[in-house]
Parts: C-alpha cells; sequence; structure tokens
C-alpha cells in the first residue's frame, strides 16, 4: 500500500469509529424510549447546550415505543461504520476496482446527516468534521483506484473527485452563511428562524413557510 491508501483507511475507520459508537450512544436510550436531552438527543450536542431547546426536549412527552424509530436510525448508523471500517479498508488494501464505489456508502449516509444537523448547527466540531474526513477519504480512495486499474476513464475519474469534493464545497458554503440563505431561496426554515419560533406546545402549527418579520428584510 501507498501513502495515500494507508490514509484513507485511517480516515475510513476513524469515521467508522465515531458512528459505531454513536449507535452504542443512541440505540442504547432510544431502546428503553430515553428521549431526553442526556438520553437520544445527546447526539445534537450543539443544540443542547441551548437552554431553551434544552428545556423543551427534556418536557417532551413522547408516545410509547416512539423510541423505536431511532433506535433503527442507531443500528443504521451502526452497520455503515461497520461498513466503512471494514468492507471498505478491505478494498483499499487490496485494491479492488470497486473501491470508491463502496466508499459511497458512508458518503451518503454523512450527506444526510449534513442536511439534517450541519445545516441547522446542531453538532458539535468532531461530528462536523466527519463531513470532511469521510469525503477525504473517499476522495484518496478515488485516487487509489485510478493509480491500479487502467480503465479507469477520465470521466469516471473527475466525477469520482467531483462527487465528495462537492461535500466539501457544501460545507464551506455553510460555514460562510451561503447554505442558509439558499434555505431561504427554497422555502425552507433555517435555525434562525426555528429560533424565533419559540418553544412548540401541543397545537402549534408547524407547516407555515412565511418568514418571521425580523427575517423578511435580509431576503
Amino acid at each position: 500500500m501507498n501513502a495515500i491508501e494507508i490514509i484513507a483507511i485511517i480516515l475510513m475507520v476513524e469515521w467508522a469509529i465515531i458512528h459505531v459508537a454513536a449507535f452504542v450512544g443512541i440505540g442504547i436510550p432510544a431502546w428503553s424510549d430515553d428521549m431526553s436531552s442526556t438520553g437520544v438527543y445527546f447526539a445534537a450536542d450543539l443544540l443542547m447546550t441551548d437552554l431553551e431547546y434544552k428545556k423543551e426536549y427534556d418536557n417532551a412527552v413522547h408516545p410509547r415505543m416512539s423510541g423505536k424509530i431511532l433506535w433503527q436510525h442507531g443500528y443504521n448508523l451502526g452497520w455503515v461504520g461497520l461498513w466503512s471500517g471494514i468492507a471498505v479498508p478491505v478494498c483499499i488494501a487490496y485494491q479492488n476496482r470497486m473501491a470508491w464505489v463502496m466508499t459511497l456508502v458512508p458518503f451518503l449516509a454523512d450527506v444526510g446527516y449534513f442536511v439534517a444537523f450541519d445545516l441547522f448547527q446542531h453538532g458539535g466540531r468532531v461530528a462536523q468534521a466527519q463531513t470532511y474526513i469521510i469525503s477525504v477519504g473517499s476522495i484518496l480512495t478515488a485516487i487509489s483506484v485510478s493509480q491500479h486499474h487502467d480503465d479507469v476513464s477520465d470521466t469516471e475519474f473527475y466525477v469520482s473527485i467531483i462527487v465528495p469534493s462537492c461535500l466539501i464545497f457544501a460545507g464551506i458554503l455553510e460555514k460562510l452563511g451561503v447554505m442558509e440563505k439558499l434555505l431561504i431561496c427554497c422555502g425552507a426554515k433555517t435555525r434562525a428562524q426555528y429560533d424565533a419560533m419559540g418553544p412548540r406546545s401541543a397545537g402549534t402549527a408547524t407547516t407555515s413557510t412565511e418568514l418571521p418579520e425580523v427575517l423578511k428584510g435580509a431576503v
């Protein structure tokens, strides 16, 4: 193995450890319907530092067995973590032709995290870093595949580099505040709009896409 492949494997394994740990951290409380800020929703660690959100989550009354849906989510994090930590490194180490395709499994899982968490500033720095870790790991794997297989066309190589690079680019745009403006343009609520709504209560309408007065001038 060369340096590129070793680094790619290290990145994949690191991503795997974080997500297997997430399965344990989410799965155990979810199985017991512990839907508190220190239970299932501990994963939204940055969000839970906001005392208003923390209180709202801790005071919420969830239906019985509602944790089972989140247990399924935790389970999916677990197996995709094992995939990233075992299947992908094996393919990279043995210079398998499909190694980059194998990285798409954890990569696409992280796209979901980015959309649900990073766009709304839910997760801390370690969680946010996984976006860049899995993307760079995928890019390095693409380079490895192209080095060992002559049948990789220029188009395939460029696609395998551009796809994970898009997530890195999206992460940078999010840090610059551009993604928030895109959410507004698409009619989706932003973190600022959720903050302005205040704590939810029974019967609170959640379908309106009208902007709060404080934000109307920013569009």
